[in-house]
């Protein structure tokens, strides 16, 4: 693999780690790792956790670095940059306690990266510039599925996150410090996921003990509508939440949403396809997608529309050689299944937790994958770009 040396910006200089092949390099989906930037130290635990493309062409991945002191981690936030090319450009480590759970461009090579605390504003050398606080009851418990939960509105240059108040709410967060508005669907019991863009405003997805919740706020703060599902049992736990994990809008003005279900023996994804009134159109379960995913016990992650009436959704996968893999599947827009592939490093162990279309077209993703190489049993970040058929670009 490509060495990633990265000189110290405001931080603490990370190194990409050497590797070496195993004994399951013959399998399918196995990657080698020059296929894949990895940054990481060894004896810790570092996570990609969300990913985005910036105005001037880079991807800007966070996540956190963990040091293991007796029983209890000590994390710090991290921000990596490189080109679209695959060239290391910056990498950000906190000093500070912190875990960056999301990032969203916002303009001019800026990020916004949210953590516990509020919103971290870095440009695009990859300095921390300010920060937005913010109410940390407002954000849950913040763990690696947190992600998703912000978006950038270039509209209103504005923030939008979830908000805890009267029931589940959409807060806007301005990028210059100013007060936004607080906007509330008065359903309690419920937990954000995923808030996408659309034309007058926003639509935001919860889960909630067997269903979902839908509600939409325009640009000004105003709700529009409020809409619940009940899911059917079958892909649902009797008395639990939802596990809801992927949200986008589909070409024809409706939704797709991915989730996971239990089946006696593992987690299974399925998808289900909304039309524009939030009617139920399909579910689908893909515990067994085919092509080269026999099994898929695990999570989705995300659903990714690729622009072409197709959508790609990416994941974990616990049905692999060796441990966990990451998985990819693009579906047409009745469900059915195009290409699924997994893909793995080393011995196994590689999760995909967030992934972005690129503007090129091409598929980018983070995660954290493990190197049982070395002796520490060390996880890295991992940055992996691929076309819509799951070919490695770099």
């Amino acid at each position: 693999m490509r060495l990633r040396y990265i000189l110290p910006l405001f931080a603490l200089a990370a190194i990409s780690i050497g590797c070496r092949k195993k004994d399951l390099s013959d399998y399918p989906g196995y990657v080698d790792p020059s296929h894949v930037l990895i940054f990481g130290e060894e004896g810790q635990s570092w996570q990609g956790i969300d990913i985005t493309e910036t105005t001037d062409g880079r991807y800007v991945v966070v996540g956190e670095a963990a040091i293991f002191k007796g029983n209890d981690p000590v994390s710090s936030a991290i921000g990596i940059s490189v080109s679209e090319h695959g060239d290391s450009l910056w990498l950000y480590k906190s000093p500070f306690y912190r875990r960056y759970t999301d990032v969203e461009s916002i303009g001019n090579g800026k990020v916004a990266a949210r953590d516990y605390y509020g919103l971290q504003i870095i440009d695009s050398s990859g300095k921390p510039l300010y920060r937005i606080p913010a109410n940390p009851e407002s954000y849950g418990s913040f763990t690696l599925f947190d992600n998703d939960q912000i978006i950038y509105d270039p509209r209103t240059n504005a923030i939008v996150s979830f908000y805890s108040d009267t029931g589940l709410c959409l807060k806007q967060v301005p990028i210059d410090g100013s007060s936004g508005w607080l906007a509330c669907s008065g359903i309690g019991n419920s937990f954000g996921t995923e808030i996408v863009l659309t034309d007058r405003g926003y639509v935001a997805l919860a889960e909630t003990v067997g269903g979902l919740l839908l509600f939409a706020v325009d640009t000004h703060g105003i709700l529009v509508w409020v809409d619940t599902l009940k899911i059917p049992e079958e892909y649902t736990e009797s008395d639990s939440r939802t596990f809801l994990k992927g949200f986008t809008l589909t070409e024809d003005g409706g939704y797709m949403i991915a989730g996971k279900t239990w089946l006696s023996v593992g987690w299974y994804p399925y998808i289900i396809k909304l039309d524009s009134n939030r009617n139920v159109k399909w579910i689908k379960m893909y515990d067994r997608p085919g092509d080269e995913i026999e099994k898929w016990n695990g999570y989705p992650m995300d659903i990714l529309k690729l622009g072409n009436g197709t959508y790609v959704v990416i994941g974990m996968n616990m049905a692999c050689p060796g441990g966990y893999c990451g998985a990819m599947m693009r579906i047409d827009s009745h469900g059915n299944v195009l290409r699924a592939r997994n893909y793995f490093m080393w011995s196994g162990d590689m999760s995909f937790w967030n992934g972005i279309v690129a503007s090129d077209g091409n598929v980018v993703v983070t995660g954290g994958t493990l190197n049982r190489s070395d002796e520490t049993q060390s996880y890295y970040v991992f940055i992996f770009k691929f076309t819509p058929d799951g070919e490695p670009v770099w």
